[in-house]
Formats: C-alpha cells, sequence, structure tokens
C-alpha cells in the first residue's frame, strides 16, 4: 500500500479520531506532560548525567513488540497508551509501502549535493 494511497489516509484519520485523539484527552484530563513546553524558571539545569543501561542492546522479535511496548507504557503509569499497543502494530502493517526500495543509489544522484 502506497502512503499516497487515498484508503492509507483514511485509516491514519479514523485511528487518529477514533483512538489517539481519545487518548490524548484523557492524558491531558489526568494531567499528564512528556516534556515542557518552555523554559522552567525553577529548574536550575537542564543537564542530566547519563545512566547507564544493563545491556547497550535488546533483542526484540517482532511478535513481540506490541506486548513490550504495552508493558513499558503500563509501567510508567499510561494506560492510556497501552491501550493503543496493539490497535498500533496492527495498523502498521496495512499502511506500510507495497514493496521494499530497491536499495541502488544512482551514481549520479552527488549532483544534487
Amino acid at each position: 500500500m502506497s502512503s499516497t494511497d487515498p484508503g492509507v489516509e483514511k485509516l491514519l484519520k479514523r485511528f487518529f479520531a477514533e483512538r489517539l485523539a481519545p487518548a490524548a484527552e484523557r492524558l491531558r484530563r489526568r494531567g499528564v506532560k512528556f516534556f515542557e513546553t518552555g523554559p522552567t524558571p525553577t529548574s536550575p539545569t537542564y543537564y542530566q548525567k547519563h545512566r547507564e543501561a544493563a545491556s547497550l542492546f535488546v533483542e526484540i522479535e517482532a511478535d513481540s513488540c506490541a506486548s513490550i511496548v504495552a508493558e513499558t507504557w503500563k509501567r510508567e503509569n499510561l494506560p492510556e497508551l497501552a491501550e493503543l499497543a496493539d490497535p498500533l502494530f496492527a495498523l502498521a502493517p496495512r499502511i506500510a509501502p507495497a514493496q521494499e526500495d530497491e536499495g541502488d543509489v544512482s551514481p549520479f544522484v552527488y549532483v544534487m549535493f
């Protein structure tokens, strides 16, 4: 399916209207903010020290992505987002490009730069 396909646009608009916007409204009512939208005068610094991770790499199987994302959002007390995980991952293959890019780059592409 092409991203310019009217069916894709319809699916995305429906997902937005029926799932994403209501979830955002519930988050807003709870006062959830993911980041500040401006400077915080009371903050002495925005610097945060790097936190070491247990592992640099994590292997994830494709069929477990939705459940991993849902569990992460549940742990972060974001049930509104957790309930979107399955529908979001179900939507992804339906809106993905119809075919893979060939990977070949024209030898003349440097001319554009």
